[in-house]
């Protein structure tokens, strides 16, 4: 979220404690934030991920088959904090990405971890 549409909200709902400031990560191991998952994945049909049978095993849930579009995908998480405290940003089933996002403890969601790595490097 940019800081004038912080601002903006901030002034709408009066409580700054409503909203927490996204950190960079230094970790090797990582979840995106939403402006990585913009980047890095710029269609919303290179957000849609399908869960693993483990994850489906572990409870996070796929979409039945409503459409062709977005059969068999599931949400996940972001490290971008959502609307309130207890909210994280995250990628819909139909590869869109949440401004309000959900609370931290549903676990209907999946995780998708990245890395980067270094291509150039002898």
């Amino acid at each position: 979220m940019d800081e004038d549409s912080l601002e903006k909200y901030r002034g709408t709902f009066g409580d700054e404690k409503l909203f927490m400031e996204e950190k960079d990560t230094s970790d090797r191991i990582f979840l995106l934030s939403e402006e990585e998952a913009e980047e890095c994945l710029p269609t919303s049909q290179e957000k849609q991920a399908e869960p693993t049978e483990y994850a489906l095993a572990q409870g996070v849930s796929a979409v039945e088959r409503t459409t062709d579009f977005d059969y068999g995908y599931c949400s996940w998480w972001l490290r971008s904090p959502g609307f309130l405290q207890k909210n994280a940003n995250y990628v819909s089933e139909s590869g869109v990405t949440s401004f309000y996002g959900a609370a931290v403890d549903n676990l209907d969601f999946g995780v998708r971890p990245a890395m980067w790595i270094n291509i150039t490097a002898s």
